[in-house]
């Protein structure tokens, strides 16, 4: 396996971690090797997004209610509405996200993007997309890392907001999967 998988419970419910890293293509790619190898009820995608509004500061966490995707510059028209899951997280700031191919350092593209949405990120759309195709409820929950401008900022914060993340996700996968259960 090209990607670390790891396979844990919560709730006493199965499930199954793995780490997709950077960009679109590798997301993607993970994805659909989880879906085609393993039984997929929910998916829930996590990690770090620029910011590209004055809406959210470095460290805190957006549950995405819509994705959309860029690749070589160009917005597709598409839009995946991710109001399935979201319902289960409080406490977030509701946000929409935008899945680019390449980082946005370039603080005149950020302005024109921040006319359209909140955030951006490499992953996101795409794993929210091939889901969709397939069915899967799926839930993005991503924390601002940086203001989507400044890779320094993005290089300081990111071991922080990581660990922030990762402790906030363990209270609410428990949560999210004892919905499930009765519902």
């Amino acid at each position: 396996m090209p990607w670390p998988v790891y396979q844990t419970r919560f709730s006493g419910q199965p499930a199954i971690i793995i780490i997709t890293g950077m960009g679109m293509e590798t997301a993607k790619n993970a994805s659909n090797f989880i879906i085609e190898n393993f039984p997929v009820m929910m998916a829930v995608n996590c990690g770090a997004a620029g910011s590209l509004c004055d809406d959210f500061t470095v460290g805190d966490i957006v549950n995405v209610k819509e994705s959309r995707i860029s690749e070589n510059g160009i917005l597709r028209n598409d839009i995946c509405r991710l109001a399935a899951h979201s319902c289960s997280l409080t406490g977030y700031s509701n946000g929409l996200l935008l899945t680019v191919d390449k980082p946005i350092f370039d603080p005149a593209l950020k302005e024109k993007l921040s006319e359209l949405t909140h955030l951006v990120d490499m992953e996101g759309g795409i794993i929210a997309r091939i889901c969709e195709q397939h069915n899967i409820p799926c839930q993005l929950i991503k924390i601002i890392s940086d203001n989507a401008t400044k890779r320094k900022q993005l290089k300081t914060n990111l071991a922080r907001v990581s660990e922030k993340l990762a402790r906030n996700l363990a209270i609410d996968l428990t949560r999210i999967f004892n919905q499930e259960l009765t519902a």
